[in-house]
C-alpha cells in the first residue's frame, strides 16, 4: 500500500504505471487514518521516552530528563516530514503539502497524549484532554 494519500482520483504524471492500470482510487476514511498517523516516528520516540524516563540521574545532579524528552520530541517533530518523505520515495504519487502537515500535527497530538515532552517548559496538559484529544483526533483526521 502507498503511504501517500488520493484524495481524488487523477491522472498518473506521464511515465507511471500503476497495478491496476489507470488512475488511483481515492483514499477510503481508514485508509487516511493509516496513512496520516506516523506509527514508526511514534514508536521510535515513545521507545526513548520511556528510555529516558527509566534513567535515574546519579545523586547530586541535574535531572536533565525533561529536557532529553523536549530534545526527543523536537526530534520526533522534524523527522515526521522527513520519514514521509522518505517512505513515499517510490510511491507512484508524492504526499501533499496537506498530509505533510497533517502528519506532524498527528506526531504532535499523539506525542502529547501519550507522553509529557513540554514538562520542561511548565506546560503540562491535564489528563482529560490527553483522554480527549488522542480519540477525537484520530477519528476526525480520516475526513480531513
Amino acid at each position: 500500500m502507498s503511504r501517500s494519500i488520493v484524495y481524488e482520483a487523477s491522472p498518473l504524471p506521464p511515465g507511471v504505471t500503476a497495478d491496476p492500470p489507470g488512475p488511483p482510487a481515492p483514499d477510503t476514511w481508514k485508509d487516511k487514518v493509516i496513512k496520516l498517523i506516523p506509527v514508526e516516528v511514534l514508536s521510535f520516540y515513545i521507545a526513548v521516552h520511556g528510555i529516558i524516563q527509566a534513567a535515574t540521574p546519579a545523586p547530586g545532579t541535574e535531572d536533565n530528563r525533561p529536557l532529553l524528552m523536549l530534545i526527543v520530541f523536537v526530534a520526533g517533530l522534524i523527522g515526521t516530514p522527513l520519514y514521509l518523505a522518505q517512505a513515499t520515495k517510490t510511491d507512484p504519487t508524492k504526499p501533499s503539502t496537506k498530509q505533510y502537515v497533517i502528519t506532524t500535527i498527528a506526531f504532535i497530538v499523539w506525542a502529547l497524549a501519550t507522553t509529557d515532552p513540554l514538562v520542561r517548559l511548565m506546560i503540562p496538559l491535564p489528563g482529560v484532554v490527553k483522554s480527549l484529544l488522542l480519540p477525537v483526533f484520530t477519528f476526525a483526521v480520516g475526513w480531513l
